[in-house]
């Protein structure tokens, strides 16, 4: 036993603490059972209003895109008929 708690467990921290990296950021970002289950926005966690508030963005990003699309078009038949 003491050549595990002298040796052993000293060269594998790193290891171990990458492993537990691994798991707390699998953790982190495992939303899923967040979006099955809860439906009231205060009881969501981080992680869920941060990527609804990204997700709200390309939304809007989206229609105002579209609708600056659709006003150049309407620019170019009206420069058209000109």
């Amino acid at each position: 036993m003491g050549i595990f708690f002298k040796i052993v467990l000293p060269l594998s921290k790193a290891a171990l603490a990458s492993i537990g990296l691994m798991f707390a950021v699998t953790f982190w970002n495992d939303y899923t059972n967040f979006k099955l289950y809860i439906n009231k926005n205060n009881l969501y966690n981080f992680q869920i209003q941060l990527r609804s508030m990204v997700v709200d963005s390309d939304i809007l990003m989206m229609v105002l895109l579209t609708q600056q699309q659709f006003l150049m078009q309407q620019l170019s038949w009206l420069s058209f008929l000109s």
